[in-house]
């Protein structure tokens, strides 16, 4: 059970990186949209996106794979 709490904490660690960078991606994003709707970057905005849904879907599939070995 240890190594599934070590692996829980580094992934969670992990996903909580991702999802922060994202957040940090978007509010510029915003910022420069805010200032200049036409010079924002869609490609800022979409990576953010794809970043943000990649650190939750880490997250949640990790947690369900260590729910469901604690489990059984």
């Amino acid at each position: 059970m240890k190594e599934l709490d070590k692996l829980d904490e580094k992934i969670r660690n992990i996903s909580l990186l991702i999802i922060l960078i994202a957040i940090i991606l978007l509010v510029f994003w915003t910022v420069s949209y805010v200032d200049s709707p036409e010079t924002a970057s869609p490609l800022l905005m979409a990576i953010g996106i794809a970043l943000l849904l990649a650190g939750i879907l880490l997250c949640t599939r990790i947690q369900y794979i260590i729910w469901m070995k604690k489990r059984y």
